[in-house]
């Protein structure tokens, strides 16, 4: 079996999911960088209802 598919899905997106809070991989923290800087960027978010990612989300776009 491919070793992507046998990992984690966070190890498959990024390399140290452990180390992503606070990094420049960190969306919220870009965000949050961004409102600090005084621009207040416009995001599209998308994911279907089937998603394993859906309810994260939808937690997010509050």
């Amino acid at each position: 079996m491919d070793q992507l598919m046998v990992r984690s899905p966070w190890k498959n997106i990024f390399e140290n999911p452990e180390e992503l809070t606070g990094s420049s991989a960190d969306l919220m923290t870009l965000y949050d960088r961004c409102v600090n800087e005084g621009i207040v960027p416009e995001l599209y978010q998308a994911c279907g209802t089937e998603d394993f990612l859906y309810e994260m989300n939808k937690e997010v776009r509050k």
